[in-house]
């Protein structure tokens, strides 16, 4: 009587005393192909080839050298989920105690969908949880003046509670200046956001250049 393999993947395995059954044999092993690690030229072939992925499935991409795996939903790679966004010019009013969400413009690069997008150009999406290291900076115009630019990192919007990512404090000059973001955020589920809120009180309305990204560096969240 056929048994299955000892690792729980339920795979059949024939007995010796099995009837010949050469259908269910070929059925066991493709299974097993099924499982491995398959290496296909690109995605657009592998995505020609498995019209239907099943949840766990891995992949090799010879084009970029890349391994992948499916989730359920979407193929991914292995890599950190990493996200990288620019704004060449915000528009910013003047305001003494209103922080404002900055529109980060556009992706630079990402290796997951869905951490950036035009929908809500001011968050960055974490597709994992994990800890996040964030850098970026800020230039302020010469029009901030003698007046402090302010920028902080805000989890979900709401404040980055213990987590540690800032901004410097900048003030204008003749050759612009720019206020600098490191530091970490803990995202503890997959969806969760960062955005950039920044202020300042100059008197008027003036524009600002912003680049900031995040990469996860560990899949601690506490």
């Amino acid at each position: 009587m056929a048994t299955v393999d000892k690792y729980s993947q339920n795979i059949p395995i024939p007995a010796l005393g099995d009837a010949p059954n050469i259908e269910a044999a070929f059925a066991a092993i493709n299974e097993l192909v099924r499982r491995a690690i398959l290496p296909y030229a690109s995605a657009s072939a592998r995505t020609a080839a498995i019209a239907s992925p099943i949840e766990g499935m891995q992949a090799w991409l010879q084009d970029t050298n890349t391994m992948t795996y499916y989730d359920g939903t979407q193929w991914l790679t292995y890599e950190a989920p990493q996200v990288q966004a620019y704004n060449g010019s915000v528009a910013l009013t003047s305001s003494p105690t209103v922080y404002t969400a900055l529109n980060l413009g556009a992706q630079i690069s990402a290796n997951q969908p869905g951490m950036w997008s035009s929908g809500q150009p001011t968050r960055l999406v974490a597709t994992t949880p994990g800890t996040y290291a964030v850098t970026g900076a800020i230039i302020w115009p010469s029009l901030l003046g003698s007046v402090d630019g302010r920028a902080e990192v805000r989890l979900n919007g709401s404040g980055t509670g213990s987590n540690t990512a800032r901004f410097s404090i900048a003030r204008g000059s003749s050759g612009n200046s720019a206020a600098a973001a490191s530091g970490t955020v803990i995202f503890t589920a997959a969806g969760q956001y960062l955005e950039v809120y920044a202020n300042q009180n100059s008197g008027g309305s003036l524009n600002v250049a912003i680049g900031v990204g995040m990469n996860r560096i560990s899949n601690a969240i506490a």
